[in-house]
């Protein structure tokens, strides 16, 4: 599921902000950028996002300033005597000028050097940065459950829809095999009738009982009503993505099944309904954990 979450803290000179950033993935991946010398805490951090999620892929960075321990800028001059000396031999040999500004040694590496910085607390920072980390998942969880909410009410509404196309093919299928009869009856008796011969009632019943029984579609009608209302139930569930995915595939092949035995113009519509339903589920089940 995708989701963002931020979060800041700040301590004894030091700020830490914390951004979480998850997408869609089958598995958990976990890629955190931390600051140098923080490599330790990594593990950590990794720990705390299995433990609040199940899935997605999962990006970390983590920008750290600290005040108050920048180090002294001094200038080398032994390095910048060096630089003139050089300097002022290359131009007698070739007879240029050399730089008479100070400004041009001062850009040359080595001439102005940074001194130790006020030495920090490490263990202080890695505390800070690992509770914004803990909080900005907290955020991101946060969000992804408002996004869940909204998801499963969409859920929820194609798991309607699917009823209801399942309750017109419940009310069609029980008068196909009659209609088939009736239908069969009269296009042999017509057929007869030029030939001036007749069809006994037993081998019409006969036709009629095999359409009927590859026709009949009980079996599927209960295990559709089953695996819809285990759908509605597992959405109640904590991470149910696996679980949907599942009843999704099951509910796809009952309706195929139907719409293999459907000769029908009104079995036929409620299953195209049907499948629109399940294509919906498969899209919003993408995103879900």
């Amino acid at each position: 599921m995708t989701g963002f979450g931020a979060a800041a803290a700040s301590a004894g000179g030091t700020s830490v902000a914390v951004e979480v950033r998850s997408v869609n993935n089958r598995f958990l991946k976990v890629q955190t950028r931390l600051p140098d010398g923080f490599a330790e805490i990594e593990p950590r951090i990794e720990a705390a996002v299995r433990k609040r999620l199940n899935r997605g892929a999962v990006s970390i960075g983590v920008r750290l300033e600290t005040a108050g321990r920048a180090g002294r800028l001094t200038l080398a001059a032994d390095v910048l005597d060096g630089y003139r000396a050089d300097a002022e031999t290359y131009a007698l040999a070739t007879g240029l000028a050399a730089p008479s500004n100070l400004s041009a040694y001062l850009r040359l590496p080595g001439v102005v050097r940074e001194e130790s910085a006020e030495p920090g607390d490490p263990a202080a920072d890695a505390a800070l940065l690992l509770r914004a980390a803990e909080e900005a998942l907290d955020a991101l969880n946060a969000f992804r459950d408002r996004e869940g909410a909204a998801m499963a009410e969409e859920l929820r509404g194609q798991i309607e829809t699917l009823r209801t196309h399942l309750a017109q093919i419940e009310t069609r299928a029980p008068g196909l095999a009659e209609e088939f009869r009736a239908k069969l009856h009269a296009r042999i008796s017509g057929l007869l009738a030029e030939a001036g011969a007749e069809m006994s009632p037993a081998d019409l019943t006969r036709e009629v009982i095999v359409y009927a029984d590859k026709a009949d579609v009980t079996e599927e009608i209960v295990r559709l009503r089953t695996h819809l209302t285990a759908f509605g139930a597992a959405l109640s569930e904590d991470a149910p993505g696996r679980k949907l995915d599942f009843l999704t595939q099951e509910i796809n092949r009952e309706i195929n099944t139907v719409g293999s035995k459907a000769n029908d113009a009104d079995l036929a519509g409620a299953v195209v309904g049907m499948k629109g339903a399940v294509e919906k589920l498969r899209e919003i089940l993408q995103n879900l954990e």
